[in-house]
């Protein structure tokens, strides 16, 4: 395996990680609670594929936290 094959594994994790957090933004709970001016554009995204493990781990800990409502 070549550096090449780690980076294109690397954008395409971040891609589908990208892409599950755009299906869970169109929901209709989030639709609900979410501003009506908040919407996530092309620099979010990008960013989002760069440092998806840094967002995947505030993901899942902003995630289990309003699961087991600790303050």
């Amino acid at each position: 395996m070549n550096i090449m094959d780690i980076i294109m594994n690397y954008l395409l994790l971040g891609v589908v990680f990208m892409f599950i957090v755009e299906l869970l933004a169109n929901t209709e709970a989030y639709k609900k609670i979410k501003p009506k001016d908040h919407y996530i554009g092309y620099k979010e995204r990008i960013l989002g594929i760069i440092t998806w493990p840094i967002c995947l781990v505030v993901f899942l800990y902003f995630f289990v936290k309003s699961i087991l409502k600790i303050k």
